[in-house]
């Protein structure tokens, strides 16, 4: 979908499983919005483009926490980013972070 301007209108949230094993608990989840399709931002993360933590601990895309979900709006996306994070900490997950280096921190219960 694009805008009258040619912009892409579209954004997808997704998920990554992140493995630190020096750290209690040694799972957990980061949650990004993106303009490109999942898998597409996940290579940039592996390229180590994007916040350092998914370049560190990445082990793979949890398609099944927000294939459901996509595409979205921009604005969408946004709120969803945030509300599939709070979700998951709600559900007990201790390491969840989210978005971008600005925003992003980690999270993990020692």
């Amino acid at each position: 979908m694009k805008s009258a301007n040619g912009r892409k209108t579209t954004r997808s949230v997704y998920a990554i499983l992140l493995h630190d094993p020096d750290f209690t608990p040694p799972f957990g989840i980061y949650v990004g919005c993106t303009h490109h399709r999942p898998f597409e931002r996940y290579a940039e993360h592996k390229r180590g483009e994007g916040f350092s933590e998914v370049q560190k601990y990445h082990v793979r895309l949890l398609r099944e926490l927000y294939e459901h979900l996509n595409p979205m709006k921009p604005a969408e996306a946004k709120e969803m980013e945030k509300t599939l994070c709070a979700a998951l900490r709600s559900a007990g997950i201790g390491w969840v972070t989210m978005g971008s280096k600005r925003r992003a921190s980690k999270e993990k219960k020692q």
